[in-house]
Formats: C-alpha cells, sequence, structure tokens
C-alpha cells in the first residue's frame, strides 16, 4: 500500500498562432484544449507538469500529483496571451527537461499537442533529441493541406506580402522526431482513439 508510482509527464502545448488554423472545427487550439483535459483526466498515475510555447516557453504549471490543478489552468491558454510569436518547440523541450530533472526524474514523458513547427528547425531539433534524456510522444493537431488561420478578431493572418497563410502539418518530421526517443506519433482523432 506504500508503493506509489513514480513516474513525471510534461504536457506540452503549442501556442503558436497556426493553432487557430480552422482545418479542424472550430480550429485546432480548441481540439487540442480538449484533448489535453481529457488527457489529464485519463492520466491516472504520477505527476503532471504544464508547458506552453510559441516564441518562447513557459512553465505554466510544475510537476504536480493533482492533475485537476492543470485543467483548471488550460481553458485560458490561447496564443494572444504569449509574449512572442513563432513556433519554438526546441524551448519547450529545454523547460520540460528541466521540470523534469529539477523533481528528480532521470527519465519521464513528455506529450507534445502541436501542429509542426518551421521545416528549418527540423536538422536542429532531430539532433537535440538524440541525446535527450526524455521519451517525446507528438499528438498532432491539423491536416496536410492545412487551411487559413483565423485571428480572434475574426480576421485571417496574412504574411508580409498579403498573401493568406496556410500552415501545413509537417506528419512525417514529427513521427521521426518521435522516434528518435522511442515516442509515439498520433494524429488527432475525433474519439479517444489518439489518447488510448
Amino acid at each position: 500500500p506504500a508503493y506509489t508510482l513514480k513516474k513525471a509527464t510534461v504536457l506540452v502545448m503549442d501556442m503558436s498562432l497556426s493553432m487557430r488554423a480552422t482545418d479542424l472545427k472550430p480550429n485546432r487550439l480548441a481540439q487540442a484544449r480538449f484533448k489535453a483535459l481529457d488527457f489529464s483526466k485519463q492520466l491516472k498515475e504520477g505527476e503532471l507538469a504544464l508547458v506552453s510555447f510559441a516564441g518562447d516557453a513557459f512553465i505554466i504549471s510544475p510537476l504536480t500529483p493533482d492533475h485537476n490543478n492543470i485543467s483548471l489552468l488550460l481553458p485560458d491558454l490561447k496564443p494572444e496571451i504569449m509574449p512572442a510569436q513563432g513556433s519554438d518547440l526546441s524551448s519547450a523541450l529545454v523547460q520540460a527537461d528541466k521540470l523534469l530533472r529539477q523533481a528528480g526524474y532521470l527519465r519521464g514523458d513528455v506529450i507534445v499537442m502541436t501542429d509542426g513547427f518551421p521545416s528549418r528547425d527540423f536538422t536542429r531539433l532531430r539532433s537535440e533529441l538524440n541525446n535527450y534524456a526524455h521519451r517525446v510522444s507528438f499528438l498532432t493537431f491539423g491536416t496536410a493541406d492545412g487551411a487559413p488561420i483565423q485571428l480572434e478578431n475574426g480576421e485571417l493572418l496574412k504574411d508580409q506580402r498579403g498573401a493568406i497563410v496556410i500552415p501545413k502539418v509537417p506528419f512525417s518530421q514529427l513521427k521521426q522526431l518521435a522516434e528518435v526517443t522511442g515516442g509515439q506519433f498520433v494524429r488527432y482523432s475525433v474519439d479517444n482513439a489518439d489518447l488510448d
């Protein structure tokens, strides 16, 4: 009875503007939030932490056995509260590693809910994960074709040339990154097959 499972998971939420793309209804962000809530409820054992990232990464909650605490924080997460825009997955992985090490976990699980990263970052991310102590898994949101990004004010995001931005999800690159650490790669599903 005194035995408790020593296990730690860091949930990493992508808060880049591309998460407002509308290829999932109403958008990727809303579906990611629902999945994160389900995930924190389904995770019965161990400690859970929450990190979010856009242009930089931030610890929203340190590791805690109270998963309900994470559930309370998730609904307030959105790209507009992030100080810098972008999609710096690398900084999120650094924060996750820091949380796990500080709590005494030499090996933990990092679950990243994301729609990808700039393709130029792929080689660097892969080499960083070669020496990463934890298992990194990806639950991806969005489609290969992508869709426009609808901002909070209802307008569509445009680039400097005035063209509508359509972010596509780099499924094969995310799958390769998961394989480096022995993690899982899963695409979003309407039911709970992805979480299972």
